[in-house]
């Protein structure tokens, strides 16, 4: 397992006793040797000339440094050994909750794939138990369509063969007839679809408000000339009944 880097704590250095004692060039060779020992798992052979190369120092000054570590068969470090055990029983830690979250995740997904797979069956049976259903509501709308057709065409036999008029435009029609009329007006401002939807309103406006009222209001609207001036417009006519006040 690759460890590319420890952790190292200053205050701790520093206040080594050992360290203290050391010269700046015992302090490099000491840290060069920690490091060779983090990359070599820990340990190192125990020979004096070998270390004195790693270390770049004299076998004098080696003798001061050694005294920081455990010397055995092979060199080792308390320090050395206690971060490589932090690091192995965190990467443990970490690769146990893996693969906790891994097993919880993938018992999940199977439960949602049960709950899947039955509302699936369940969806097809209410769709294969309500096709009849819905056959014979089709089959009923068919024959309501049908029905439909017959009393239309029955209609048109009725009226001569000609299709009849619906009643709302007859009355559409009437009414701007006898606006036109009143007004002495040529045509509106309105095109012809507009025309048809503010006819609708003024008949709407005239069934609410009553035959007489509608008169009256109409009247007293056509003998105010600046409003007769813009009553070439059914909306202004519309707005202008509907927003009716009696002038005193």
């Amino acid at each position: 397992m690759k460890r590319p880097s420890f952790q190292f704590y200053p205050k701790d250095f520093l206040s080594d006793p050992n360290v203290i004692t050391m010269s700046n060039e015992e302090v490099g060779g000491y840290i060069k040797l920690l490091c060779y020992l983090w990359v070599e798992d820990g340990e190192l052979p125990n020979d004096e000339e070998f270390l004195c190369k790693l270390s770049g120092l004299d076998k004098v000054s080696l003798t001061k440094v050694i005294r920081c570590f455990n010397i055995g068969d092979n060199l080792t470090h308390n320090r050395i050994t206690l971060e490589r055990k932090k690091q192995d029983d965190w990467r443990k830690k970490c690769s146990e909750a893996g693969k906790k979250g891994m097993k919880s995740r993938w018992t999940s997904q199977k439960t949602k794939d049960k709950v899947s797979y039955k509302v699936d069956i369940t969806k097809h049976n209410t769709s294969s138990s309500t096709s009849s259903s819905s056959k014979d509501e089709h089959e009923c709308s068919l024959e309501r369509s049908s029905k439909s057709e017959v009393k239309k065409k029955k209609q048109i036999q009725e009226g001569g063969g000609k299709k009849l008029p619906n009643p709302m435009t007859v009355k559409i029609d009437k009414l701007l007839t006898h606006l036109s009329a009143a007004l002495e007006t040529d045509g509106w401002t309105e095109t012809a679809k507009m025309q048809r939807v503010w006819g609708k309103h003024l008949i709407d406006l005239y069934n609410r408000i009553g035959r007489e009222t509608f008169k009256d209001r109409l009247a007293a609207i056509i003998g105010d000339d600046f409003k007769r001036k813009n009553c070439n417009s059914l909306e202004y006519i519309h707005k202008q009944i509907r927003a009716f006040i009696i002038p005193r």
